[in-house]
């Protein structure tokens, strides 16, 4: 389970909603089974972008699969 502060939680948002400038803030992460922290990383605005048009391509190819079944 993850376990950040209201401090760290509201940069968190920011940070997805594309509103800060610092892409590469990271948290901490705290694992129950191995009671350490770890640092998890958010991804930066230009990765969110990308990451939203690799699905909006895998969604259109599959898609387009469905009407053509031969299309590669």
């Amino acid at each position: 389970m993850l376990h950040v502060s209201d401090e760290e939680m509201q940069e968190i948002l920011c940070e997805l909603s594309g509103t800060s400038d610092n892409s590469f803030h990271a948290f901490k992460q705290y694992d129950y089974l191995s009671k350490q922290s770890e640092m998890a990383t958010v991804p930066t605005s230009q990765e969110r972008k990308q990451c939203i048009l690799n699905i909006r391509y895998l969604l259109a190819k599959s898609a387009v699969q469905k009407m053509i079944p031969n299309f590669a």
